[in-house]
């Protein structure tokens, strides 16, 4: 009876602990280089510690709890973007995502 006890309460706390989670994958790029990829960039979940940075080739992958996520991107001297995609358990994903050069503030000569 108590091993059948033991193995009911490990199966609870199984179900009650384990969190559907999929996956956002895809490659970052500059817009105004044709395309051209955009290595060690910033992708990450809004409001979490969740994310990374991409590899030489622009690519990425984080694996995400299933439900909607906002993912952010952001490069040194990019503008930042922000995508809100809906994760189902299991899933991946696909975001690719162009990023344009920041138009910030330009500084006279001197």
């Amino acid at each position: 009876m108590k091993k059948m006890l033991f193995i009911a309460f490990i199966g609870l706390c199984n179900l009650v602990f384990s969190q559907g989670k999929g996956t956002i994958a895809g490659v970052v790029t500059d817009k105004e280089m044709g395309g051209e990829s955009l290595p060690f960039a910033n992708v990450f979940i809004k409001g979490t510690s969740i994310g990374g940075t991409t590899d030489i080739d622009g690519k990425y992958a984080i694996n995400v709890p299933a439900g909607a996520q906002t993912i952010v991107f952001s490069f040194v001297g990019y503008e930042t973007v922000e995508k809100t995609v809906f994760v189902k358990e299991g899933q991946t994903v696909i975001v690719d995502q162009l990023l344009g050069a920041n138009q910030g503030v330009q500084l006279e000569e001197v």
